[in-house]
């Protein structure tokens, strides 16, 4: 007989710790790494797994033994485009819990207090939405000044996610994040990102403090670990909460270019901006502003890729090449290194289709999914010369979906 009280005992646990949750939290984490050996094993221990986070998560969550911590994590460094980056993997379990962490309190919270135009890794934004709204400001300079007789202003944040400030960063965590729980579970996640430095002196531990870090110089010589000093700086690029953080990081730069100084013509992908003004002479004084705003903040302007010039002349942002007509056209160009190394890199890939190291339904989605997103971009004599070399590597069993995308 059922006894009506019986679940007044029941406890009843955080959002972040109910088990529809994690599940819900696993699902999210496993896309596109069905295959690998801890996806798998989790899978496999589901319920097991997901009802020991909850009693872990509830023991964080009221001090007790048992508390979750964070498994420690896989580090090593890959080469993308030519640069070296430091890369931290996290173990199943602890993705499962940044899935929730962020889907259920960081990304609700945080979006809010974005601007229209910060384009980088959120539903419905990304590369393809920052490049469009380029081509939308320019259009509408074009439509409200009557000419191309304007300047952009091009900046790029050096070695960002090494040198976000831990201490700045939960300032914006918990303006903008009120729940408690979550707040723990974002500093447990900051804190596990900080750098262990023992062999610094107090001076040079200051002078690290205030000068620009590198995780990749630091990673390559052998550091003994002895949890005594740590530089409260540094994320990672695979973190989920890492990512959401560097999104909205520079939001009061943000908001002063847009709303202080009310430039309707300004956006960033994460450390990528670009303003859109009248006169060279606003631009300077913008950028006197933000470089003072970014020092504030612990942020570092990389001086070699700040470019001032006019929109009637070719300027780069984000690998493509852009400049106003007189007409009021813009002309878009993918940079031609973009190209080159696509090219090497198909190379690369049909000796290691012949060695077996790699299938060649592989090497097709890669380069369906690249020629699809930069086909725009490319003349017509860089696409037909990609689409030959493609056909003289590994065949012609692409031409029935290059002749529908009309690629071809």
């Amino acid at each position: 007989m059922c006894e009506w009280n019986y679940f007044d005992s029941v406890p009843e646990y955080h959002p972040i710790a109910d088990a529809d949750n994690l599940y819900d939290g696993f699902r999210a984490a496993r896309k596109g790494s069905h295959w690998k050996a801890q996806v798998q094993r989790f899978r496999w221990n589901l319920m097991r797994d997901i009802r020991a986070l909850q009693k872990e998560l509830t023991a964080l969550k009221e001090g007790r033994p048992g508390a979750y911590e964070l498994s420690p994590y896989s580090r090593f460094l890959v080469i993308e485009r030519g640069k070296t980056r430091a890369i931290t993997a996290l173990c199943m379990r602890d993705r499962v819990v940044k899935h929730v962490l962020n889907d259920l309190y960081l990304v609700p919270n945080i979006r809010p207090h974005l601007i229209y135009d910060n384009g980088a890794s959120l539903k419905g934004k990304g590369v393809s939405f920052t490049r469009s709204r380029l081509i939308a400001h320019l259009e509408q300079f074009f439509r409200e000044t009557g000419g191309n007789d304007g300047y952009v202003m091009c900046m790029d944040f050096s070695g960002y996610y090494d040198n976000i400030d831990h201490g700045v960063a939960m300032q914006m965590i918990r303006k903008y994040v009120p729940d408690p729980f979550a707040q723990l579970l974002t500093q447990q996640a900051y804190d596990s990102f900080r750098v262990d430095v023992p062999e610094l002196s107090d001076e040079e531990y200051e002078k690290a403090r205030r000068e620009k870090f590198s995780m990749v110089e630091y990673r390559k010589k052998p550091h003994p670990e002895t949890g005594q000093k740590f530089l409260y700086k540094s994320l990672s690029v695979g973190d989920q909460t890492s990512q959401i953080t560097a999104i909205a990081f520079p939001t009061p730069i943000d908001k002063l270019v847009k709303t202080v100084c009310r430039v309707k013509y300004y956006a960033r992908y994460m450390d990528d901006l670009y303003v859109i003004v009248r006169t060279r002479e606003e631009l300077a004084e913008i950028q006197q502003r933000i470089e003072k705003l970014a020092k504030r903040m612990k942020l570092f302007i990389n001086p070699r890729k700040t470019k001032i010039c006019k929109l009637s002349q070719t300027f780069t942002f984000m690998q493509n090449k852009y400049f106003l007509a007189d007409n009021g056209h813009v002309v878009v160009r993918i940079n031609p290194d973009t190209v080159t190394r696509m090219r090497h890199r198909l190379k690369k890939l049909a000796g290691r289709v012949r060695a077996g190291l790699t299938r060649e339904v592989k090497v097709t989605e890669m380069f369906r999914s690249w020629i699809a997103n930069y086909g725009p971009q490319l003349s017509k004599r860089q696409r037909a010369g990609l689409v030959r070399l493609y056909q003289n590597l590994f065949g012609g069993g692409l031409n029935p979906w290059l002749k529908m995308r009309n690629i071809a």
